[in-house]
């Protein structure tokens, strides 16, 4: 299916994929080969996450601070003052 898209590809055995992947180097027992796909920009999955979360976070608190959210007692209002104001430098 892949060669029938065009999509570039390459199939390695274990000192294949453990001379691409070095941190498989212990668990390459578990596996017999792998598939990688060269043009595949996946990226690091855990600081996109990581990063996403934190831009939510920031969103989160932005929107907290331009509304008068009833809910928000003076000292948690001004926190969030101060907080998005350092975030803001």
């Amino acid at each position: 299916m892949l060669r029938q898209y065009g999509v570039p590809f390459e199939v390695l055995d274990r000192a294949g994929f453990v001379a691409v992947e070095p941190a498989l180097r212990d668990t390459q027992h578990k596996f017999v080969g792998a598939l990688r796909l060269p043009g595949d920009e996946t990226g690091d999955c855990h600081l996109f996450t990581q990063r996403l979360a934190a831009m939510a976070a920031d969103t989160r608190r932005a929107a907290a601070l331009r509304h008068d959210d009833p809910r928000l007692d003076g000292a948690r209002r001004s926190h969030h003052r101060r907080a998005h104001h350092a975030l803001a430098r």
